[in-house]
């Protein structure tokens, strides 16, 4: 089963070579949740401001369904609505969730 769920988050999550947390300059934290921590970052090559989620693996060893989901939704829906994922990446002990960055607040 573990062996399944490493093949799997491989496959969905790029090896951090295409793209790093060092494409990106920390600002400052947006929020914090028992599970993840949310950070504002600019791009250096685009200058573009990104809602980057940082995940740690062993949190979500039960859980990888759910982050898989959240990948896949933001991925694949267009709307005015939903975040535009940018990138999804991993690190030794991290996934990483790169959003647009929605200004005001929460998104109650």
């Amino acid at each position: 089963m573990i062996a399944y769920v490493k093949n799997l988050v491989n496959t969905l999550f790029t090896s951090a070579g295409t793209v790093a947390t060092s494409d990106f300059r920390r600002i400052g934290m947006l929020g914090k949740g028992s599970y993840a921590e949310v950070f504002l970052v600019k791009h250096l090559r685009s200058d573009k401001y990104f809602a980057l989620k940082r995940m740690q693996k062993k949190t979500y060893n039960g859980l990888i369904k759910f982050v898989i989901t959240e990948k896949e939704v933001q991925r694949k829906i267009s709307h005015p609505f939903v975040c535009k994922l940018h990138y999804a990446f991993q690190s030794y002990d991290h996934l990483y969730l790169v959003s647009d960055y929605c200004q005001g607040g929460d998104l109650r």
